[in-house]
């Protein structure tokens, strides 16, 4: 198509460059006129990385984190904590509360799905309260809601990015331009651009974005580097404009790098559940409601994930929640106090993805492991069984590693805390532990693949379960039970810093995580297994990890299935 001299949707599209920018929609205006403003409405601007763990940012964007840490005295969020694999597992529970199982099925790869519209996002909540909307994302060909799912049928914002993505994907000057540019502009400044825009056009009606950067730090953190100055500078900007007078700033990533060697390090693993989260409140809402913000400075050091962002929007949309009762659930609020006690089980954080567990490396030739390493290529085999005809049957090079993970004795051992301030803790409670859980990574033939998987052996009866989300970890350290984690029974005081480590546990499952290699793709997993150490039976968890790049080996099924793209090696 060619774009020359014509308007693109919202969007002047020139031969020789691209230009953006945001046209003011009169039924928006007109549907945030008819609403009566109060005197807490503020705008909510996220700005997301892909794959941009909290030691990462710090690493790849000092000049922005000192900006955010320092000039705009931002919240960090140090225990946050994702709860599942890849960007959608933070973008569904942050903007609807759920988890994708939860919701109607939307992927392109089940007949009869629907469109992600039917998803309840909380977009649609700040809509009707007469916010005008905004949805951007720089990277058609791995768009969040595009490659695994339907995509949209109808623009799911008021201001919605994508035709201009897909006009500039397909432009000559794209394919002729330097990476991650077009022409003489970096493709992240068009997104910059579009979002400062979007706040330019809008003067006084209430605004909520969403602006997602994948380009630059989906496969490798280390061009995230390039973004430095200019969003430093962009925020600068925003700041002097006024734009953050009035507005929640969200800066995030969705979680840490998940492909890679750093991500077949210790320290990788653990970055990739523990991505980069910071939030800015205006200062007169800092004035009105310094109660609010010391609680956030409370939760900061706090366990929390994206359920509590959800919650903390549905408060920030309506600040009279929170002088009504709470009704349990996953996610607490920002604004509200997250129990200091809080662990993985009651956060909804599945073990896979839990960051306070530990590690302790297993015997990669043991009868015990080579067992459950073979349960783990098992359901890989079975997920690719209806494809047989396309997708080869894969076999065990080589099991990489395997990891026994365990409880933090702490959280076992917990009861209760002894006082009314919550100081003092009691670590008496006894813990039947029934399974083990390990974690396999492993190296397939003929793919030469690497996955990451995880298996909960039942020790009453020897039977395995796989985690049904199996990581690739080329595409896409050691733990033992923690005596603390087991011990711990309760705080002896109200400021729950004083534990009593004196609880009595049974542990009867053992939890270990395997890497190995498979043949004929010669790809490398890594997953969680955990045995019971009664019966001597396993579970593999769902959330299998492939660690190595395959690229085009699963060519045949990654328009029709994309979720098997890690498990099949064509024929």
């Amino acid at each position: 198509m060619e774009y020359e001299g014509s308007i693109f949707n919202e969007y002047l599209v020139d031969f020789d460059q691209f230009l953006v920018q945001v046209y003011p929609r009169d039924d928006v205006l007109e549907r945030a006129a008819s609403q009566k403003p109060t005197s807490d409405q503020m705008n909510v601007m996220m700005i997301m990385l892909d794959s941009m763990s909290h030691m990462s940012f710090r690493r790849k964007l000092p000049k922005t984190y000192g900006y955010l840490k320092k000039n705009l005295a931002s919240t960090i969020l140090n225990g946050y904590n994702i709860v599942g694999d890849a960007t959608l597992a933070a973008l569904i529970p942050i903007l609807t509360g759920k988890t994708e199982l939860e919701l109607p099925e939307v992927r392109r790869s089940q007949e009869e799905s629907e469109y992600v519209d039917i998803y309840p996002m909380i977009w649609n909540d700040f809509k009707e309260n007469g916010y005008v909307t905004l949805f951007a994302e720089d990277e058609p060909s791995i768009s969040a809601f595009n490659l695994r799912f339907n995509g949209f049928k109808e623009s799911p914002s008021d201001h919605y990015m994508r035709p201009f993505w897909l006009a500039l994907w397909d432009s000559e000057l794209r394919e002729r331009s330097n990476k991650y540019c077009t022409g003489a502009t970096p493709h992240h400044r068009f997104l910059l651009e579009y979002l400062k825009d979007f706040y330019v056009k809008y003067p006084n009606v209430p605004k909520f974005s969403l602006t997602f950067l994948a380009e630059l730090t989906h496969w490798n953190n280390n061009p995230g580097e390039y973004l430095d100055v200019d969003f430093v500078n962009t925020l600068e900007k925003f700041s002097k404009l006024g734009f953050l007078d009035n507005t929640l700033l969200i800066v995030m990533g969705d979680h840490g790098a998940r492909y890679g060697r750093v991500r077949r390090t210790v320290q990788g693993k653990i970055e990739e559940r523990l991505p980069f989260v910071s939030l800015h409140f205006p200062h007169k809402f800092k004035l009105k409601h310094p109660e609010l913000i010391k609680q956030l400075s409370k939760n900061a050091d706090r366990l929390t994930t994206p359920f509590d962002i959800y919650e903390s929007l549905k408060d920030i949309l309506d600040l009279s929640r929170l002088h009504k009762p709470v009704i349990l659930s996953r996610g607490i609020s920002l604004l509200r106090e997250i129990p200091a006690n809080r662990n993985c089980a009651s956060a909804h954080i599945d073990l896979q993805w839990c960051s306070c567990l530990v590690e302790s490396e297993e015997d990669t030739n043991s009868k015990n492991i080579q067992t459950m390493a073979y349960e783990l290529l098992q359901h890989i085999n079975q997920l690719t069984q209806p494809l047989r005809n396309i997708c080869q049957e894969l076999s065990i090079l080589k099991i990489v590693s395997a990891n026994l993970i365990s409880p933090n004795e702490k959280v076992l051992k917990f009861l209760k805390t002894l006082d009314s301030d919550q100081r003092v803790s009691n670590f008496s409670a006894e813990v039947r532990v029934d399974v083990a859980h390990y974690q396999i990574t492993m190296e397939t033939v003929p793919n030469y693949a690497q996955y990451e998987g995880m298996i909960t052996k039942n020790l009453k009866d020897s039977t395995y379960e796989v985690f049904h989300d199996i990581s690739r970890l080329d595409r896409y350290g050691n733990q033992s039970p923690n005596e603390k984690v087991l011990k711990f029974l309760k705080t002896l005081d109200s400021d729950q810093r004083v534990s009593n480590f004196s609880a009595e546990v049974s542990v009867d499952v053992a939890h270990y995580q395997i890497t190995m290699e498979t043949v004929p793709n010669y790809a490398q997993y890594e997953g969680m297994i955990t045995k019971n150490l009664k019966d001597s039976t396993y579970e593999v968890f769902h959330d299998i990890s492939r660690l190595d790049r395959y690229g085009n080996q699963s060519s045949c099924v990654s328009k029709l299935y994309p979720d098997l793209r890690k498990f099949c090696y064509c024929k």
